[in-house]
């Protein structure tokens, strides 16, 4: 777990496209299994077409994945209130238990509701006659200790 944290902190500070950074997260996720940590960070940056995976690999290899990992480690700990599970989702650094529902629901769905922006997706006019089936009760990590890296 986390290796594969490392990497994405990296991947997420050094993929410059939104869209490329969120296909390599999904495609991390989705592989996160064994250890061949930088086949699997390979494999997704080919997926998600990154060209930079020697800076993300780099990243992982130095002192710089600890030293942000460490700095998401102090944001989620400030985080007000305080994260109870994961995920644990924030829309602007705020947190609300719809809102977490809305996009446990879906994330498609809450964007095309919310985005305010002149560039919105044509995938949000095909959303406006499904039906939006709740996948309730959601699965989620409960919090059971601190992160003794933080002290």
């Amino acid at each position: 777990e986390c290796q594969y944290n490392y990497i994405e902190t990296c991947a997420v500070n050094l993929i410059a496209c939104p869209m490329q950074s969120f296909n390599f997260m999904n495609c991390m996720e989705t592989n996160d299994v064994g250890s061949d940590y930088e086949g699997v960070a390979n494999k997704c940056a080919t997926v998600a077409q990154v060209a930079n995976i020697a800076d993300i690999l780099s990243c992982y290899n130095g002192s710089d994945a600890i030293a942000m990992e460490h700095a998401v480690a102090v944001k989620t700990e400030s985080l007000s209130p305080a994260h109870q599970w994961v995920p644990w989702v924030t829309v602007n650094d705020q947190y609300d238990a719809a809102v977490q529902d809305q996009i446990g629901d879906s994330l498609l769905k809450y964007v095309c509701d919310n985005y305010t922006g002149p560039n919105k997706s044509a995938d949000c006019t095909s959303l406006d006659s499904a039906p939006v089936v709740s996948s309730s009760p959601r699965n989620v990590c409960l919090r059971v200790e601190e992160t003794a890296f933080l002290q």
